[in-house]
């Protein structure tokens, strides 16, 4: 379609079993206008559409493993396309630990090898593409031969490639920190859990146990109005599935203050709709299996970082003074063409 699939929509089509795609098409979380309008034209140039394609379209999508079928833009190819996604899938495809898990280490790995390229060309010539510049050019029948020298070179690279180091975060007892911005959580903590928690803020996420009425929970969450990255859903989604590994049917708490996705150039050429996606598909095994799932939102909650937190729980609630909005005002009014003046208003 004219406006590619973003946000929510672009949460939903990561957690289905099959996506199919034309080169034309885009997938991603936060459309370009959006990242533009919160962190400046320099993050990412809205009118550059050959970046926009490169970033989020579909020949990058479908090298990356974010869509399973590349066709060209007709309907006729769609409809093939899914006629044989359909009998690909005959046999009901369950959410399962094992295939969660096998995500995980992929994901992992991508921001391993990837983590520092700057553009999708980058990425691409890193990958054995020796011309990353044709691409663009070339006509969706032809991806399929791309696609077969990217991932040979990663499966030749795997084994011998060292992960690229990640920044060492050292953890913070949060019963024991003081700063201004831990000082809230802390009370929070100690409230919620005056039976006693074990729980750290490891910069914004938060993990860790705590004790409800005797029984032990697991707590995962985010802190200093977290802007979500393709690092913190990762933790995030780890921490979940080191519960169900561990701790069958334990419940999960989760605490919630986040300004929604991280709006950067670099979170969307990763695919950050599909580290969001898995988190949301981690929480939804963990209740299959079980396990109660509370949320809890004790200061703000916006857009894509809620929908794969506190919105998939089985309860969820806010304290008094919590907010929780759509996406910032500056964006929506970049996306809806409505003076930010008046939506300022009308928010009141």
């Amino acid at each position: 379609g004219a406006n590619g699939c973003f946000g929510g929509m672009g949460l939903i089509a990561r957690c289905a079993n099959w996506v199919v795609m034309s080169d034309l098409g885009r997938l991603a979380m936060s459309g370009p206008e959006v990242i533009e309008s919160s962190n400046g034209v320099e993050e990412f140039d809205s009118r550059d559409r050959a970046l926009v394609w490169r970033t989020t379209g579909g020949k990058h999508r479908y090298l990356l493993g974010d869509c399973d079928v590349l066709v060209e833009d007709d309907m006729a190819a769609f409809r093939s396309a899914t006629v044989q996604a359909m009998a690909a899938l005959a046999q009901t495809t369950a959410l399962t630990l094992n295939h969660l898990q096998a995500e995980h280490a992929a994901l992992a790995a991508r921001i391993n090898r990837f983590g520092n390229c700057h553009d999708a060309l980058d990425i691409w010539r890193l990958n054995g593409i020796s011309e990353p510049e044709r691409v663009a050019d070339l006509e969706a029948s032809a991806m399929l031969q791309v696609k077969q020298i990217f991932q040979t070179t990663a499966l030749a690279d795997a084994g011998a490639r060292q992960a690229q180091p990640q920044p060492e975060h050292m953890p913070v007892d949060a019963a024991s920190a003081s700063s201004d911005a831990t000082q809230p959580l802390t009370q929070l903590l100690s409230a919620l859990f005056d039976q006693g928690h074990s729980v750290r803020v490891n910069d914004d996420l938060i993990q860790g146990t705590a004790k409800v009425q005797g029984l032990p929970v697991t707590v995962v969450g985010s802190t200093h109005h977290a802007a979500i990255g393709v690092e913190l859903a990762l933790a995030q989604a780890d921490a979940v599935l080191a519960c169900v590994r561990a701790h069958p049917g334990q419940p999960i708490v989760l605490l919630v203050d986040t300004q929604g996705q991280r709006l950067r150039h670099r979170d969307e050429l990763l695919g950050i709709n599909r580290y969001m996606a898995h988190m949301g598909c981690c929480i939804e095994l963990a209740r299959q299996r079980g396990h109660r799932v509370v949320g809890l939102v004790y200061d703000q909650a916006l857009s894509g970082g809620f929908i794969t937190s506190g919105l998939l729980a089985d309860a969820c609630y806010a304290l008094p003074q919590a907010e929780i909005r759509v996406m910032r005002l500056p964006a929506m009014a970049r996306v809806t063409k409505i003076d930010e003046a008046r939506l300022t208003e009308l928010s009141k």
